[in-house]
């Protein structure tokens, strides 16, 4: 039987730069504010992503209509 395959990365392009949007990566969103993917399914531009912001909501998003930016690496304050 197969397995099937490791999800492939998926980033956005933004005035910014790229932005990863893999687990673990922390982004900015206009309204929303700064947050930490938490969990990601499918691939590219259709993937959704959720994401735990640090207000203390938690979304689920497609990628393609994120409109997330890059938060810097690794703390909540980046």
């Amino acid at each position: 039987r197969k397995q099937a395959a490791p999800p492939k990365p998926v980033s956005v392009q933004t005035e910014s730069g790229p932005v990863s949007l893999e687990v673990g990566a922390w982004v900015v969103h206009p309204s929303w504010g700064r947050g930490q993917i938490r969990e990601r399914s499918g691939n590219g531009q259709n993937a959704k992503v959720t994401v735990q912001f640090t207000s203390g909501a938690a979304k689920t998003v497609v990628v393609k209509y994120a409109n997330f930016s890059p938060a810097g690496a690794g703390t909540p304050n980046g």
